[in-house]
């Protein structure tokens, strides 16, 4: 009977040992798996955030600077137009008053 009770004992042991470090193993891979995903994915939304980020800040530095030089020239050619005007009439003027 010892000899029975032994061998059964540590066949009981060795499949709870066994099941035991399945259990242990599977729930760790489970745990790292999803560790390793989140990660990934917290990485993959940062970039993607970032490259969108980026993009929107190039889109909206590039409308700015188009406005900008819009208005800058409408400005320039407004003053030009001006100052050419009045040297213009200023010009005509003395002439007719010499053509008198």
């Amino acid at each position: 009977l010892g000899s029975v009770e032994q061998g059964c004992l540590a066949s009981v042991e060795q499949n709870c040992l066994v099941s035991v470090e399945q259990d242990c193993v599977a729930s760790v891979e489970q745990d790292c798996v999803a560790s390793v995903e989140q990660d990934c994915l917290a990485s993959v939304e940062q970039d993607c955030v970032a490259s969108v980020e980026q993009d929107r800040l190039a889109s909206v530095e590039q409308d700015c600077l188009a406005s900008v030089e819009q208005d800058c020239v409408a400005s320039v050619e407004q003053d030009c137009v001006a100052s050419v005007e009045q040297d213009c009439l200023a010009s005509a003027k003395h002439t007719n008053v010499f053509s008198i």
